[in-house]
């Protein structure tokens, strides 16, 4: 059973998967696509279904109960949720926009090299790739905004990816048709936490995903591991790795500024 579209789409092409929980909204076309092949496998997918508990083999998902031998729960910000890895696991606030439709030819010039995934290594980063119908996905965050727990200005952050765009591709003229705020989830080094549970044979979990190239590679690697046993990544993603700051600095500090305080040593060092 797979929790989440990436580790869910991986299963299915791999014949794997016996049944999706989508317990939040994925998107409509990611949700749309994942269905469509889910059907024709002949795959159960079960949406907007609330995962509320976990145990060795069994997701409880409101009134009822999901049993399988394999789990993959891809959780990103919400895995403390579900009583695991409360102190690795805090939040990223970040903006994404949506340009209006692009001419081939300018998607051409924007990747002459074919269309890439692509996320810099500014200490509030920038990411975009091209979405369906030839336009543009951008997202990045605020200084001020990025480890807060609500939105409170919309205009800057926007404002900031417009001229991000501006600067990078000046001699393209590119309007932004769709925008919204949201949440990523991020561990104190900035990097995934994607491994089986140690107390729950069989289950295996992500988070900290931090944005849309590693949620990729993650699906692919945490289906691989349940299929295959993949384990060459192991000691990167694991959450018994070495953090940048003990974690009773968040007790002193405070969760916030503790997280903020690691992400900088881990982007500069």
């Amino acid at each position: 059973m797979a929790v989440g579209v990436d580790a869910a789409r991986e299963a299915l092409r791999r014949g794997v998967a016996e049944a999706i929980v989508l317990s939040h909204d994925a998107g409509e076309r990611a949700r749309d696509r994942l269905v469509m092949l889910a059907g024709h496998k002949g795959v159960p997918v079960y949406e907007k279904t609330a995962a509320v508990w976990m145990s060795k083999g069994s997701v409880y998902a409101g009134r009822n109960i999901i049993r399988a031998k394999q789990i993959v729960l891809c959780l990103d910000r919400f895995l403390p949720a579900l009583g695991k890895l409360d102190r690795r696991i805090y939040h990223l606030q970040t903006f994404l926009a949506l340009t209006e439709k692009l001419a081939p030819e300018a998607l051409g010039k924007i990747f002459p090299d074919g269309h890439l995934m692509v996320w810099d290594t500014d200490l509030i980063y920038q990411y975009f790739r091209v979405a369906e119908g030839g336009r543009l996905l951008v997202g990045g965050g605020d200084l001020f905004q990025t480890y807060a727990k609500t939105t409170k200005d919309l205009q800057g952050p926007f404002r900031k990816l417009y001229r991000y765009l501006s600067e990078k591709f000046p001699g393209h003229r590119l309007a932004f048709e769709y925008l919204w705020p949201g949440f990523l989830g991020a561990s104190p080094d900035l990097l995934p936490i994607a491994e089986e549970d140690p107390r729950a044979a069989g289950t295996y979990y992500v988070a900290g995903a931090t944005g849309l190239p590693w949620a990729a590679a993650l699906g692919r690697y945490l289906a691989e591991k349940a299929v295959s046993s993949r384990s060459d990544l192991d000691p990167y993603f694991t959450s018994g790795r070495e953090f940048p700051w003990p974690a009773g600095l968040r007790r002193i500090l405070g969760t916030r500024l503790s997280f903020a305080l690691s992400h900088g040593r881990a982007k500069l060092v």
